[in-house]
């Protein structure tokens, strides 16, 4: 669940520099056509179609490694009776930014495996 999250995020800076860099591309062509230029004219440019490709890929990579990462870290709270942590996900774990923030802390305060305690 760990690797997941933290793959799912690095897709989603990947896609952040994606658009950055995209937008460096095209500002100067912009610049230079303020009505002749239409929106199919711009993917005709091979930095600009890849650039949208890697965007769209990034983004939905993104999307599903979180949604996975977030219902294993429900199916992981339900299997250990984490009632509290499983309600505070349901609801904050699907907002933007702060589903990603809910389950860092998760992730950090929570163990990997449970802790069990030896009787004396």
């Amino acid at each position: 669940m760990v690797i997941l999250f933290i793959l799912s995020n690095a897709f989603f800076v990947a896609a952040l520099i994606d658009i950055v860099v995209e937008s460096v591309l095209v500002a100067p062509i912009m610049s230079h056509c303020i009505s002749s230029c239409a929106s199919p004219e711009l993917l005709r440019m091979p930095a600009i179609l890849i650039g949208s490709i890697i965007l769209g890929v990034c983004y939905v990579s993104f999307l599903t490694m979180g949604i996975i990462a977030l219902i294993g870290a429900l199916v992981k709270q339900a299997k250990l009776r984490q009632w509290i942590w499983f309600a505070c996900t349901l609801l904050f774990g699907f907002l933007p930014f702060v589903g990603d923030f809910y389950l860092l802390i998760y992730l950090i305060v929570v163990p990997e495996s449970p802790q069990f305690i030896a009787a004396t």
